[in-house]
């Protein structure tokens, strides 16, 4: 564990970023470990991990790809789609597009509208068919290169890289209060899956491994990067559930005594409404979660919940 997650040492912090919520929040390791948060208008804010320090901003709004991808300006643009500590941000977001990258930042997959797009050592392959629909989200595998979307009828359809390994019906409801999440912890093979309803561990050949239906609205998910910690929001009751990686539920606790107990880093900043909703999640192989409650941020711990008895074999 590293030191800066010593029990007694790292008590979490809390940060007043916004009155509006935040869209997306990310973990970002390395040898300085630190966060990147993304507000509704396409900035994203780096901070250190540990302490809240600032360490700088990007604005993506009015950035958009060219025809040519290996436009050289765009090139230099994505290459320096970095946090401040040189580690490549796993996800960035523009208006209309989505761009996902490996660890090295030499493999990148765009998102944007009708297409998506595999880079791979400055080579483009569009991925999909005409008779794919929209996809309405994707994810990346960023060691393996295994990606994932899922469309407008709820299939998923899943890559090896510029490979179709085939589409399948998940039996995902996508009705107007549908809440899609799809992830692909890194170096796993599998992909999680969720409509708001129903969560599902699935691995790269389409076969779900372990599979859930939630008994609250599930919002934001998030999965450590090996997979092993699965964090849902709980948006009827703002309440943050852990699952382990076959989703046996482990921990929970309210968002809003999570952000009381963590140390405000700010002189002067307001709890979040009494209608803020949690927006975004990330957690850590350490057990390090952020989330977004409105447009409040926490930085907490997964000792910092309260742990769930266990079922046990009877004698």
């Amino acid at each position: 564990m590293n030191a800066w997650l010593k029990v007694g040492e790292f008590v979490g912090w809390r940060l007043h970023l916004s009155t509006q919520p935040v869209s997306a929040v990310q973990i970002i390791s390395g040898d300085v470990p630190q966060v990147a948060i993304w507000d509704s208008r396409h900035n994203v804010y780096f901070y250190d991990l540990h302490d809240a320090t600032p360490l700088g901003s990007l604005r993506l709004a009015d950035q958009q790809p060219p025809a040519d991808l290996n436009d050289e300006y765009w090139r230099m643009f994505v290459a320096e789609l970095q946090a401040p500590n040189g580690r490549a941000l796993p996800v960035a977001y523009f208006n209309g597009l989505t761009l996902h990258q490996s660890d090295d930042g030499r493999m990148r997959v765009y998102h944007a509208q009708e297409r998506l797009i595999l880079e791979v050592d400055g080579r483009h392959i569009v991925l999909n068919r005409e008779d794919d629909g929209r996809f309405l989200i994707s994810a990346l595998d960023r060691t393996l290169g295994i990606i994932g979307a899922i469309n407008d009828d709820g299939m998923l359809t899943v890559f090896q890289q510029h490979v179709r390994v085939g589409q399948f019906d998940l039996g995902l409801s996508l009705g107007v209060d549908a809440r899609l999440s799809l992830l692909a912890p890194s170096g796993t093979g599998t992909l999680v899956v969720s409509d708001g309803e129903h969560v599902a561990i699935v691995d790269s050949a389409g076969r779900v491994q372990h599979q859930w239906q939630a008994h609250y609205a599930a919002g934001p998910v998030a999965a450590s990067p090996n997979g092993k910690i699965i964090a849902l929001a709980d948006i009827d009751d703002n309440v943050i559930r852990i699952y382990d990686g076959e989703l046996h539920p482990t921990h929970q606790k309210h968002a809003i005594d999570l952000i009381a107990e963590a140390r405000q880093v700010q002189l002067l900043a307001s709890l979040p409404g009494r209608k803020a909703a949690l927006s975004a999640m990330d957690v850590s192989d350490d057990g390090v979660i952020i989330f977004a409650l409105g447009g409040v941020v926490c930085v907490t711990r997964l000792e910092a919940l309260d742990v769930l008895p266990q079922p046990r074999p009877l004698l």
